[in-house]
């Protein structure tokens, strides 16, 4: 597949999967412009995220403990929550922005997206071009990079686990 055929198929699936959230979206490009400062959240799984993350991303947990030590130093920024095509992320915004309605929250790109616009992704602090995509059915990734996933029966783990996880909160 051309990368121009692959960012379009990646665009389609992140349409797909952020609809029907409260959270507003947000474009690759748009997150870049952003006059205010942005946050970007990751909200993948640990199995997911160890493999690469965004650079100058924080893990949900990383986040969440920052937002209960100093609420306010998040008043004024832009939170953008991603995970691999705004699913989860979906999810999450919108949980975070019912839990806290003066945050400026938005829905993502998620890394499919943010790989076909050149976005830089580490693993252990070293630059990377491996992404976790969840799983072999969202593999769609510009060909500078390498597509890693998870085997269908833990991708189905997985989730079931965020189902639970935003459900419960």
């Amino acid at each position: 597949m051309k990368d121009s055929e692959g960012h379009q198929k990646a665009q389609e699936l992140f349409e797909k999967y952020s609809k029907g959230f409260a959270a507003p979206t947000l474009s690759a490009a748009e997150v870049l412009s952003k006059k205010t400062e942005v946050v970007l959240v990751d909200v993948r799984s640990e199995e997911e995220i160890v493999v690469s993350i965004k650079e100058g991303a924080m893990t949900k947990k990383e986040f969440e403990d920052k937002l209960a030590d100093d609420f306010d130093a998040f008043a004024h920024k832009t939170i953008v929550p991603y995970c691999t095509i705004g699913w989860r992320s979906g999810k999450y915004s919108d949980s975070l922005k019912s839990k806290h309605p003066s945050l400026n929250v938005y829905n993502g790109p998620g890394v499919l997206l943010w790989a076909f616009h050149g976005a830089p992704f580490t693993c252990n602090g070293e630059e990377t071009t491996v992404v976790h995509t969840f799983s072999s059915n969202f593999a769609v990734l510009p060909s500078t990079h390498t597509a890693s996933s998870l085997p269908w029966w833990k991708a189905l783990f997985v989730s079931v686990k965020s189902l639970v996880w935003v459900g419960s909160e």
